[in-house]
């Protein structure tokens, strides 16, 4: 026997599921945008204080992420694209179609945080060097 319940509670849980997932993405934008602003103001700062000799290591440090970041770009599209699962497939088997995925997330999030650690042994360096001047 169908009860009219069912379909109700049904469109219910759709709804909030929708509205919950609409929200999540709001929050995730927002939170990017602020630390893409957070991120520009503290470059901003840093090479304000910067001297003339220590100019060209904060060049090669930001142009470093900025390949970090294209790098990043590049593995979510082949990602999305569905080739890291295609190649896990043939190499793995089929039970293991996410195997590839991820053992490169693992990789990726290690290079990330060993990006994250140059960044901060940079910063650290560079602000020894100024006060020792």
């Amino acid at each position: 026997v169908d009860h009219p319940e069912d379909g109700n509670m049904e469109q219910l849980h759709h709804e909030s599921s929708s509205t919950a997932m609409s929200t999540a993405v709001m929050a995730i934008v927002l939170l990017l945008i602020l630390l893409t602003i957070a991120f520009e103001w503290i470059k901003e700062k840093v090479e304000e204080t910067a001297d003339a000799n220590m100019k060209p290591i904060l060049e090669s440090l930001f142009g470093e992420m900025t390949v970090l970041g294209f790098v990043s770009v590049f593995s979510f599209i082949v990602t999305k694209l569905g080739f890291f699962e295609s190649l896990s497939i043939k190499v793995f088997g089929e039970s293991e179609r996410e195997e590839l995925v991820e053992i490169f997330e693992a990789v990726h999030y290690s290079l990330f945080f060993v990006m994250v650690f140059f960044v901060l042994e940079v910063l650290l360096l560079v602000s020894d060097a100024m006060h020792a001047q």
